[in-house]
């Protein structure tokens, strides 16, 4: 790898110098029950793309960035209100950071 300058997020908690090109920017926001499966909501940031929303677990989810509150309806309309409220926190952060 080589230094350029690509800042770490403040929401980034991997363990990459923060100045280094070709790193996977990962945050994770925290983790729900769903089914009996534990289920973990990241935010993402490939050096290639904009940051986005991931869940992950028995499946993966890449949440669009326009898709954050019809993605938090969604899943409290389906009763998983820990998972909403960890998309939306996840949404909240990019949001904030893109100020």
């Amino acid at each position: 790898m080589t230094a350029t300058p690509n800042p770490c997020p403040a929401w980034c908690d991997g363990d990459h110098p923060s100045g280094w090109s070709g790193v996977v920017h990962r945050g994770e926001i925290g983790r729900a029950n769903v089914g009996g499966e534990t289920v973990i909501v990241v935010i993402l940031k490939s050096p290639e793309g904009p940051a986005s929303v991931t869940i992950s677990g028995p499946v993966y989810v890449e949440i669009h960035n326009d898709d954050h509150d019809d993605m938090v309806r969604l899943l409290t309309l389906a009763g998983q209100t820990d998972l909403a409220a960890l998309v939306e926190r996840a949404a909240t952060i990019l949001r904030e950071a893109a100020l």
